[in-house]
C-alpha cells in the first residue's frame, strides 16, 4: 500500500495544480484584479515545474521550485505586475501545495526508512547458487 503512496500524491499535485494553474490564469480577462499575459505565462512555467516534479516524486526539487515561485510572486507585486487580490489569492494556494509537499516528504522519508528497517532485519543470503566444492 505504502508503494502507491507516491503516485497518489502525483496525481494529487497534478489536480491541485491544475486548479492553481486556472486561477492565476484567469486573471487575464474578467478579473477585477488583472495582469500582463507575460507575467500569467510566467507564473504559468513555474508552476509546471513544480507539477513535473511532483509528478515525479522528486518533491525536494518541487518544494525549491515552490520556494522560487514564492520569491516570484513577492517581486511580482513589489513590481506592480501582480495586484494584492491575485497574489493572495495565488499564496493562499501555494501554502496549502507546500503543506502537501512536506507531506509527501515526510511520507517518502518514512518509506524509505521502512525499506531500511526491512533490509536489516532480513538474515544474511546464502551463496545463492554458487557451490563452493
Amino acid at each position: 500500500m505504502s508503494r502507491r503512496l507516491p503516485s497518489f500524491v502525483a496525481l494529487a499535485f497534478l489536480a491541485v495544480w491544475a486548479l492553481v494553474g486556472s486561477l492565476m490564469l484567469s486573471g487575464c480577462s474578467g478579473h477585477p484584479d488583472p495582469y500582463p499575459a507575460k507575467t500569467a505565462a510566467n507564473l504559468q512555467s513555474e508552476v509546471l515545474a513544480v507539477t513535473r516534479s511532483s509528478a515525479t516524486g522528486d518533491y525536494t526539487a518541487a518544494m525549491r521550485q515552490l520556494d522560487e515561485l514564492t520569491v516570484s510572486l513577492k517581486d511580482r507585486l513589489a513590481r506592480g505586475t501582480l495586484g494584492r487580490d491575485r497574489y493572495n489569492s495565488i499564496s493562499t494556494a501555494v501554502t496549502l501545495v507546500r503543506g502537501d509537499l512536506e507531506a509527501a516528504i515526510a511520507a517518502q522519508q518514512q518509506e524509505l526508512l521502512q525499506q531500511q528497517q526491512e533490509q536489516k532485519q532480513k538474515p544474511p543470503g546464502k551463496n545463492k547458487g554458487k557451490d563452493k566444492g
